[in-house]
């Protein structure tokens, strides 16, 4: 037995140096690892280009591609489904093979979510189509929230997101060219929109009736405002207008009663009857010296109208034209009456009494004109 005890006493020394040993070993190994941990947390060194990433590229959503397998199924989990041999479902949107294009032209009533995702470029039996069209009312009703439209599309035809009651956010692409008639009519969530340099014209009724919109930018290319263009844009309140316009169509800004103010080009040469029909807030407004033509029922409505200063060279001032403008107190006119005074048979419609500001050379003339009972007052300067 002593012996027995002598033995493990001996082993005691023996057992308690190799434990040690194990100890700092381990914790040199566990100290390398941290390191090793915190060198690559704090990136000291470039990655290695041949490493695979986990990283999901970031894609524009202008520029969503996507390419379908021939066993049907779509990168990136897109969802395909073919209806012919010409056209397919992509993520619930409709698309048309059209020569060697794609066109959107419908979407899946049911399935359409309320951001859908727009395809700019499609690769399908290993040939690449790119989107350059949006068919008439192909978004038509949809219960969209806001869209974002492929860089690769240029025309946009008529009535394509009309009625589009919930959609507040639209972005376009640099490369339109051409928005249709009633493109965003009565899209009365919308409240801002810019458009792109490429368009020349607004076509008629393009944002009728979009109750919400405050703010739009137009670009330096547009020539003409269409037909009802803005009308009933009830919250919109100023707009600035590019030089190279030189027209408003009829009833462009009817409608808008909160416009205060507007700044009309000098290359603007006509107004469209009802131009600014209903406009009950703008109090007073700058016409160019290059207009020669007021249509009919122009600023008609325009209960809160001031005054109004009418250029030199204006020639048709057509009937009801000042209809209902119970506050306009001054107008100041800078030429002669007319040869045929029947082309201003818009002063007819003046109910208000305001005073008249005509050129001296000119006094007689307008006293004794038919007009001169419309006037409270005729003053020369």
């Amino acid at each position: 037995m002593r012996g027995v005890r002598r033995h493990i006493s001996l082993m005691r020394p023996t057992l308690s140096f190799s434990f040690a040993k194990n100890a700092l070993w381990f914790l040199f190994i566990a100290l390398l690892a941290i390191g090793s941990s915190s060198c690559k947390d704090e990136k000291d060194e470039p990655d290695n280009p041949l490493e695979p990433k986990n990283e999901t590229p970031q894609v524009s959503p202008d520029s969503y591609s996507v390419v379908i397998n021939s066993d049907g199924t779509a990168t990136g989990g897109a969802v395909f489904s073919r209806l012919d041999g010409t056209t397919f479902f992509l993520d619930y949107v409709k698309y048309k093979v059209v020569e060697s294009h794609l066109e959107i032209i419908g979407y899946d009533r049911t399935e359409l979510p309320s951001r859908p995702k727009l395809y700019g470029e499609v690769t399908l039996e290993g040939t690449l189509y790119k989107t350059r069209k949006i068919e008439s009312y192909a978004f038509s009703y949809a219960k969209v929230e806001s869209i974002v439209i492929p860089k690769t599309v240029t025309t946009i035809y008529s009535a394509a997101f009309s009625d589009c009651t919930s959609l507040s956010l639209v972005s376009l692409p640099v490369g339109l060219t051409e928005l249709g008639e009633q493109c965003f009519y009565d899209c009365n969530s919308l409240t801002s929109i810019t458009l792109p340099d490429g368009l020349t014209e607004l076509m008629s009724s393009c944002f009728s009736g979009c109750t919400s919109l405050t703010s739009i930018t137009l670009p330096d290319g547009i020539t003409s405002l269409g037909t009802s263009c803005f009308s009933g844009c009830t919250s919109l309140t100023s707009i600035t207008l590019p030089d190279g316009i030189t027209s408003l169509g009829s009833y462009c800004f009817g409608g808008c009663a909160s416009l205060t103010s507007i700044t009309l080009p000098n290359g603007i040469t006509s107004l469209g009857s009802s131009c600014f029909s209903g406009c009950t807030s703008l109090t007073s407004i700058n016409l160019p010296d290059g207009l020669t033509f007021m249509g009919e029922f122009c600023f008609s409505e325009c209960t809160s109208l001031t005054s109004i200063t009418l250029p030199d060279g204006i020639i048709w001032l057509l009937r009801w034209c000042f209809n209902n403008c119970d506050s306009l107190s001054r107008i100041i006119f800078k030429s002669d009456l007319p040869y045929n005074v029947k082309y201003w048979y818009g002063l007819c419609s003046i109910s208000s009494k305001p005073v008249a500001y005509v050129p001296k050379q000119f006094l007689t003339n307008y006293q004794q004109s038919e007009f001169a009972k419309y006037f409270s007052e005729i003053i020369g300067y």
